[in-house]
């Protein structure tokens, strides 16, 4: 298996560029995050479907492309192994639904690679962590968070050149409500502040996500349920 990650900004006059190499002989694993034009990411599933048409035969396949992180924009579609063996390529369409309209976000061109090494999933563990505010606390609420490279947590995770963003949402996958204040205060550690007069504003029951961004692209580490009492 390989996997391969791209971004895709949704432009609503014409379709991005996309194209890649994918093995002959092994599993590809396509990860788009989706963008809008302002940058932020779309939090929302866009019912996206890759179509690929062999330039040799015309011959289309069609693979579904659902979500696997809504809040952070991120859909994958999975091409089985033995499906891109056309030495000219392929022509490559990726569709979905913005706003209600269905159209065409990106194409491009994919060629197959026999070189493709499979490559290990990388370990995705999110941890949950619940947070509750208390409508009666006259102060800020804060609290600090570390971060570590490593399930164990051994090896602290360097910040330095990483954004770190912490954001309510309406529910899990839903809407952003605010986000919260951080500050680094070591090599591996944020304070995540909430104002008193954002807690006031929050609804009883919603959720919180910790996410960091660096070269390799955004990745959710804890999530969890917020309640406000």
């Amino acid at each position: 298996m390989s996997t391969v990650r791209r971004t895709c900004y949704v432009n609503p006059i014409e379709p991005g560029p996309m194209s890649f190499r994918a093995g002959s002989k092994v599993e590809t694993r396509l990860e788009v995050t989706f963008y809008q034009q302002s940058g932020n990411a779309f939090t929302n599933d866009l019912d996206a479907q890759l179509r690929l048409t062999s330039r040799t035969g015309a011959v289309s396949k069609a693979y579904s492309m659902p979500a696997i992180d809504v809040a952070n924009g991120r859909a994958r579609a999975i091409i089985p192994a033995g499906d891109v063996v056309d030495l000219n390529g392929y022509k490559l369409a990726l569709y979905g639904t913005v706003a209600g309209e269905a159209g065409l976000l990106a194409q491009g061109l994919v060629l197959p690679d026999d070189t493709v090494e499979p490559t290990p999933e990388p370990l995705d563990i999110i941890d949950t962590v619940p947070i509750t505010f208390n409508l009666a606390q006259s102060t800020d609420s804060a609290f600090t968070v570390k971060l570590w490279d490593d399930e164990q947590k051994t090896d602290p995770y360097d910040i330095g050149s990483a954004t770190i963003a912490a954001t309510i949402l309406s529910a899990q996958g839903g809407a952003k409500i605010l986000d919260m204040a951080v500050v680094p205060v070591a090599s591996n550690s944020v304070t995540l502040t909430v104002t008193v007069a954002q807690v006031a504003a929050l609804p009883a029951s919603c959720w919180w996500t910790l996410t960091i961004g660096a070269s390799g692209g955004t990745t959710t580490l804890c999530e969890g349920p917020v309640t406000v009492s």
